[in-house]
């Protein structure tokens, strides 16, 4: 009975060590150069999105719709930390981020606002960013590829 026993912990202690090893994920190499484009709806002045009337902006209620193109630029990662710059065709921002712990999602921050997405492939990911300052909100999301 003791024998027994002993193996069956054994055993579940080895399907238990083998299950963590297969579910560890692999940290994406997130270097390089990202491109999409930002389908934000705003509200007062924003500084990635023109002013109402501007072309690329129309009419929505009090807000305005806004389609703009943005390029993410990763200079550097360790582990799943990385950092940059994120630009759009009016202003550059400085931008860190981390991917999660299972590393099926993406988290960072620029100046003003939060951005969160969820990892598509190795080359794609999709995002979403907003902020809320005095006068200004906007949200936006993105499907964004690595530049080949």
């Amino acid at each position: 009975m003791y024998k027994s026993g002993a193996i069956t912990i054994i055993a579940a202690a080895a399907a238990m060590m083998a299950s963590g090893e297969a579910g560890a994920q692999s940290i994406i190499d997130m270097k390089g150069t990202w491109t999409g484009t930002a389908e934000a709806i705003v509200d007062g002045p924003a500084q990635h999105h023109p002013a109402p009337g501007a072309d690329g902006t129309r009419p929505a209620g009090k807000y305005r719709l806004s389609e703009q193109p943005f390029t993410l630029v990763v200079e550097g990662q360790t582990g799943r930390r990385f950092w940059g710059t994120t630009s759009s065709t009016s202003k550059t921002e400085r931008i860190i981020g981390s991917l999660s712990v299972d590393g099926k999602s993406i988290h960072m921050v620029d100046d003003d606002g939060l951005l969160d997405g969820s990892i598509v492939t190795a080359d794609v990911f999709n995002v979403c960013y907003r902020h809320v300052n005095a006068g200004s909100a906007v949200v936006a999301c993105a499907v964004v590829s690595r530049k080949k």
